[in-house]
């Protein structure tokens, strides 16, 4: 399942890449973000690796990160497999950065991958739905929040 978005924010790349990257700013724009626990020396870029919490329908939920790709304020890919059990899912979430037709605006996209295997292919409406309405309610609220870090 792959689901993409894509936003003209009126914020810079700068502004965007911090919302993107900095722990504080994540708590407000990703409506169950709970906490990030980092396993590697490295705060940031390709190999970096931290498990994630999450609060999913009443659950705590922990999933394990990877950053795959990592060019600041241009290109920030992450593999995220989880929540922990007997059968983790691999997801990507991409976020690229471009130009916008003014020079006060960027072009966000985001992809998301999700592979559905077996059972998960038969739920795939339910599935699609419920994963797009997150990801929409959580990019509107990164809109948000670095279009008023721009003011």
């Amino acid at each position: 399942m792959r689901i993409i978005l894509q936003r003209t924010i009126e914020a810079s790349p700068e502004k965007i890449w911090f919302c993107l990257t900095d722990l504080e700013m994540r708590t407000i724009w990703q409506q169950n973000f709970v906490s990030e626990e980092i396993l590697t020396p490295e705060q940031s870029g390709v190999g970096r690796r931290a498990v994630v919490t999450l609060r999913q329908n009443n659950q705590i939920l922990t999933y394990d990160t990877e950053m795959l790709e990592w060019q600041p304020r241009e290109v920030l890919m992450v593999k995220v497999v989880g929540p922990r059990g007997p059968q983790p899912f691999p997801m990507t979430m991409r976020y690229e950065l471009s130009p916008g037709a003014t020079i006060s605006e960027t072009v966000l996209t985001l992809e998301f991958d999700f592979p559905l295997k077996g059972i998960l292919r038969l739920l795939y409406p339910l599935i699609r739905t419920a994963v797009r309405r997150t990801l929409v309610s959580n990019f509107d609220r990164l809109t948000d929040l670095a279009q008023s870090l721009s003011k």
